[in-house]
């Protein structure tokens, strides 16, 4: 019984050796201790590189129809004609092409990107006879680049690329009235970038880090036919009865 006390004893004594030996390492410089700076704050999705210009030059759109199955999205959502709708973080333009056509002659669609170049393209893919339908706003990396309210906000594949994803969303916010539909489709994994590992995005997660945000699920706001990304349909949060 006093052997086993004595082994004990000098677990505890090693494991507090052991600690105070890497405090002194800490405190020395060599090992590093992990901390969140502040690009980290305020982040919803891991955060990814901004979209790639050239990217577009060669994608093959018809692939991506496969699986980004575009008409289903916009079916989906509903009948948006003469509605204002934005497409943040538009790219080339493959969701605005869309858009412009399904609102009409009597609705507007925003559509907003941080390089010129994307903006660029997107110009020179709309119809002529559409083109009074569409405002393109090349906007700022931080801030949406419109204070218009709308009705419709698509962001697809965009708030990663977003620093602080939090205080973007809010401004998001800030254009939504009570009706408004936040359309969120983004990637069903994320990649660690420590590690290089990619894993299933915690979509239970991502709905309350939302709804901290004041925002909430719409009714049938939650879709699953994508097979590569999330898409769910998401409102101002009110006092409704």
């Amino acid at each position: 019984m006093r052997r086993m006390t004595y082994v004990g004893e000098w677990s505890v004594m090693l494991v507090a050796l052991m600690l105070l030996a890497y405090a002194l390492l800490q405190l020395n410089g060599w090992v590093s201790v992990p901390v969140v700076d502040d690009a980290q704050r305020g982040q919803i999705i891991p955060s990814r590189p901004t979209y790639d210009p050239q990217l577009a030059l060669t994608f093959n759109e018809a692939d991506r129809d496969l699986w980004q199955k575009p008409e289903q999205v916009l079916d989906a959502v509903g009948d948006i004609s003469g509605l204002r709708v934005a497409d943040i973080g538009c790219g080339e333009g493959y969701f605005t092409t869309r858009l412009v056509e399904r609102v009409g002659p009597l609705g507007m669609v925003f559509a907003t990107d941080i390089q010129e170049e994307m903006l660029n393209q997107l110009h020179s893919r709309i119809p002529p006879e559409h083109a009074g339908r569409l405002v393109t706003v090349l906007a700022p990396p931080d801030q949406i680049g419109f204070s218009e309210v709308v009705d419709i906000i698509f962001m697809v594949q965009v708030l990663g690329e977003i620093q602080d994803q939090e205080a973007y969303l809010q401004q998001v916010k800030n254009v939504m009235h009570d009706a408004s539909r936040l359309v969120f489709i983004d990637s069903r994994t994320v990649v660690d970038a420590t590690s290089g590992y990619s894993y299933p995005l915690n979509f239970k997660v991502l709905i309350e880090s939302f709804e901290r945000l004041g925002f909430e699920l719409a009714p049938d706001g939650s879709h699953n036919f994508l097979p590569r990304q999330c898409f769910f349909v998401f409102r101002v949060r009110s006092n409704r009865e």
